[in-house]
């Protein structure tokens, strides 16, 4: 069956109850306007992978277990994090940006996948999978840097759904 709603809509259908957050920061942001299909994420770039969008929604719960229960939770960290941005809705824009990639991109693409560029100014993701086949996203080791990385739900049934513009996962 062909998907017919977009990203946008089919984010605005998904249950409040497990994803308001990131629903309420979509629409804050404006960034519904692109995963609608009527703003390019990016200008200057009309190729036909940007005709196509993966977003990756956090639950509500992978949130709270992050210690991130309101706006102003998240915009300390993200404070914190970029210091150098003091608009918090650059901030939070720049937030939602950092979990869309241009193209489709579904679980098998990310699992031969080392990182790709997000809608984020010169920000990417990073992908590795462990040896049980689970992929995380950000996970790694650098000196110092010891990132968990967030594990990618793939049994989610909002898990490669695909849309009429793009996937969710």
């Amino acid at each position: 069956k062909l998907a017919t709603n977009t990203v946008a809509a089919t984010i605005d259908a998904m249950p409040d109850s497990e994803f308001s957050f990131m629903k309420q920061l979509i629409k804050e942001t404006g960034f519904n306007e692109v995963l609608e299909g009527k703003t390019p994420a990016r200008s200057g770039n009309e190729s036909d992978e940007d005709k196509y969008v993966t977003f990756f929604m956090h639950s509500n719960a992978s949130l709270e277990e992050e210690g991130i229960n309101t706006k102003e939770d998240l915009l300390v960290r993200l404070r914190n994090n970029t210091p150098d941005v003091t608009d918090d809705n650059e901030l939070l824009l720049n937030y939602i940006k950092y979990h869309c990639l241009p193209g489709r991109k579904y679980i098998t693409d990310l699992m031969y996948a080392s990182a790709l560029s997000t809608y984020g100014s010169n920000e990417v993701l990073t992908f590795k999978m462990d040896k049980e086949l689970n992929i995380l996203l950000n996970e790694f080791k650098v000196d110092e840097i010891d990132e968990e990385g967030m594990l990618l739900d793939k049994e989610s049934e909002y898990s490669d759904l695909t849309c009429a513009n793009g996937v969710i996962h």
